[in-house]
């Protein structure tokens, strides 16, 4: 029987060891030092500049606020980001610097600067050698580079410190590189007019390209910093996991990363990836709402002046606009509230009408399948299918409870269900299968995770297959400091584990068994970024590769069990009834 104090997490391929964080010697050391070559296109005469970080109180070489493009600002808003063209100077990079735009989570204000294309490396310090020895890393060490989530409308590298990757870095032997991407508006809005100027006529994946911007920064100078830029894996959660399945997806990025981890990401979800007309559409509509409406081709470098011309609280304004408008939509006005907008809506976007209101803070924005190489020229799941995708070792996962966290949108879903185009005879299914067990809170609370999990694992492994060597986890560990059981192991729950964070940390200090769950993930996830295989000769439990027939995955839990066929009978049901079963 599984402990009461667990939780579960699925799978493909994860590993981790802890090591208890010294900090008694840093201060023996001079602050680490990187030398990295001016940009190609630069005159400079000294060739070279100097980049000068800090240790951490983990024994980690810390740099931030690194630029890896051009300042996204003034005629720049909008556009693919461009790399650096000036001579770099020598600096200091100790600090943080600042967020994209973003909405705070708990203050009705926005946060951040659009100057905000930055990002940071953790390296850890060589151990047991003298003064002059501590950086960089004698032998060029793997490289992980993650992906934050946040709906494609919020986050950053450095979000509540739970992506802190000084732990990882010096427990591991990898270095960590987190950069920031545009997010929102300034990250995924489309328009023609974007489009037109483009050189690739790219628009609506500036968030996307970012991400390219920096794993190229990353091939270009992370040598310096001690890492092997051939051993590049890239790993994000939720809209970052979707961001890794995007460029995963994409033949134009080879050569970025050899390895790929995904968690609690998609790659088929309707409500985040967009098609061209369908973000074309929104993009119209929300240059309306912030007050430049869309021109006439004579006229399009006076909408490209407004749109570049609005205060940074203007657009950050207009996303609030666009979500009201979005949350006055239902089953009933749907077609009103959008007008003439809806032309192009699809099938699918239709069909998911009654659940408007519901994920009205998270549609508007997310990747474009705008047909360029440069941004993404299908949908992920499409170029998954056609065997167009990078062929990479390709590790993803899921919580047990993924949906748990999304309580607060019950009623709005239960006034969806309503909605739901049911025929007649599937009532009694739906009530036999559901309400049938219903007795009593404790039965209530299993439920609950089951009726809300969004993420569809299930339909991934026989297309995914086709990327290369795929491996399945089920993340089913909760820790004892959980505020709500309720939610179980909710979304982003694992992240913790996956830095080796707790949050906060001084209220809720990991315990000897969230510690030994933080080791045995991490040993997991980097044995995978070293060798395209998370078992090692630590590993706690060995974690088989996903095949068609057993559909292996591996439960992280205290301890970890490999298991097959991942919720089969509520997958399969749910498939039946939303028509996805053959």
């Amino acid at each position: 029987m599984t402990p009461n104090f667990t939780c579960a997490l699925i799978a493909l391929w994860m590993t981790c060891m802890y090591i208890n964080p010294t900090s008694a010697d840093t201060i023996l050391f001079s602050a680490p030092k990187a030398t990295l070559d001016q940009p190609d296109d630069t005159s400079s005469s000294s060739g070279t500049f100097t980049l000068t970080g800090k240790y951490s109180k983990h024994d980690t070489a810390v740099f931030h606020g690194i630029p890896y493009a051009t300042a996204p600002v003034g005629d720049a808003r909008f556009k693919s980001p461009q790399p650096l063209l000036e001579p770099q100077s020598d600096a200091k990079v100790q600090e943080p610097k600042s967020m994209c735009p973003q909405f705070s989570f708990t203050k009705n204000i926005h946060l951040g600067s659009e100057d905000c294309l930055h990002l940071s490396i953790y390296v850890p310090k060589n151990k047991g050698i003298n003064n002059s020895e501590a950086f960089p890393p004698k032998t060029p060490l793997p490289v992980m580079f993650w992906i934050f989530g946040g709906a494609f409308v919020l986050g950053d590298n450095q979000e509540f410190e739970f992506y802190n990757g000084e732990k990882l870095a010096h427990n591991e032997d990898v270095i960590v590189v987190a950069a920031n991407y545009r997010v929102g508006a300034f990250g995924f809005l489309a328009h023609e007019e974007f489009m037109n100027e483009d050189s690739y006529s790219s628009t609506g994946n500036m968030g996307i390209q970012d991400q390219r911007m920096a794993l190229q920064w990353v091939q270009d100078n992370i040598a310096a910093f001690g890492g092997n830029p051939d051993d590049v894996t890239i790993f994000g959660q939720s809209a970052g996991g979707m961001s890794v399945c995007t460029l995963v997806s994409n033949p134009f990025n080879k050569g970025l990363f050899s390895r790929a981890i995904m968690e609690s990401g998609t790659c088929n979800s309707p409500e985040f990836y967009q098609t061209l007309p369908n973000a074309l559409d929104f993009g119209r509509t929300y240059s309306d709402i912030v007050g430049c409406p869309s021109s006439t081709p004579d006229e399009s470098a006076s909408y490209l002046a407004c749109m570049r011309g609005k205060k940074t609280s203007e657009i950050m304004y207009g996303m609030l606009k666009a979500w009201e408008l979005f949350k006055r939509a239902s089953p009933d006005n749907f077609m009103d509230v959008f007008g003439n907008e809806t032309h192009s809506i699809d099938a699918m976007m239709l069909a998911a009408a009654p659940f408007i209101p519901t994920l009205a803070p998270l549609m508007p924005f997310g990747p474009v399948a705008d047909g360029t190489d440069v941004g993404m020229p299908k949908l992920p799941y499409d170029s998954i299918a056609a065997g167009e995708a990078n062929k990479i070792p390709f590790m993803m996962g899921t919580t047990s409870n993924e949906g748990s966290m999304f309580l607060p949108m019950i009623p709005s879903v239960v006034k969806g269900i309503n909605h739901l185009p049911l025929k007649t005879d599937d009532v009694p299914l739906i009530i036999h299968h559901v309400l049938d067990p219903v007795i009593g809170e404790d039965v209530v609370t299993e439920m609950l995770p089951e009726l809300l999990d969004i993420y569809n694992i299930n339909d991934y492994p026989n297309v995914d297959a086709q990327v290369s060597r795929i491996l399945r986890d089920y993340f089913n560990y909760m820790t004892r400091w959980v505020d709500f059981k309720l939610l179980g192991c909710y979304h982003t729950s694992e992240v913790y584990f996956v830095f080796a964070n707790s949050w906060p940390p001084i209220v809720h200090p990991f315990s000897r068994d969230d510690k030994t769950v933080a080791s045995n993930i991490q040993n997991y996830w980097t044995n995978f970024a070293r060798h395209g295989d998370p078992n090692g000769e630590d590993s706690e439990t060995m974690w088989a590769p996903w095949t068609e027939d057993a559909e292996e995955y591996l439960e992280l839990n205290l301890p970890s069990v490999g298991k097959s066929k991942l919720q089969a009978d509520q997958c399969d049901f749910h498939d039946k009834m939303l028509g996805y079963a053959a």
